[in-house]
């Protein structure tokens, strides 16, 4: 999906790698937190 230019970037810049692995695991919490809502208003 990247280039290999841009690949050496995100490997020498480990503060960009780090705000976008942090930004996607609170993404996926949010959405296992909306998903499991929704599954309890289904059940009740």
């Amino acid at each position: 999906m990247f280039s290999g230019r841009i690949g050496g970037s995100i490997f020498r810049d480990s503060s960009w790698i780090l705000k976008i692995s942090v930004m996607f695991v609170n993404m996926v919490s949010v959405l296992f937190w909306i998903s499991s809502v929704m599954f309890k208003n289904i059940d009740m």
